[in-house]
């Protein structure tokens, strides 16, 4: 239920670092929304979110018919469009973080790799 899953984002939410994969799972449409509705609520409260689509196309045809609404065509995760998603994903999370370096690790880096 939807009411369960928000109360559980509120309790335990801010104590998982990287909580919600933005997984494309099936061709089902539910499973899409379900996606959609976990990380619109993982954001709303401020909680990091991977977005990662492991979804594979495999023809052209498949790929216009996903767009267009016509989603009965099974797309699995597959090969190297699975591992250059799943890169993106992290990339957009590295950039989110943006954690400054603090002067305690600069003082133990070599000259050429301080950022001050």
């Amino acid at each position: 239920k939807d009411d369960a899953l928000e109360l559980l984002v509120r309790r335990y939410g801010r104590a998982m670092p990287i909580v919600f994969v933005n997984v494309f799972q099936d061709y089902k449409k539910y499973w899409f929304l379900q996606d959609h509705f976990v990380t619109t609520l993982a954001i709303y409260y401020g909680i990091p979110v991977l977005s990662l689509r492991s979804t594979a196309f495999h023809s052209r045809a498949a790929t216009t018919a996903m767009f267009q609404g016509a989603n009965s065509h099974h797309f699995r995760p597959i090969g190297h469009r699975h591992i250059a998603e799943a890169l993106i994903g992290l990339l957009q999370f590295a950039e989110r973080a943006q954690v400054p370096a603090s002067p305690s690790l600069n003082a133990t880096l070599p000259p050429k790799l301080c950022n001050s």
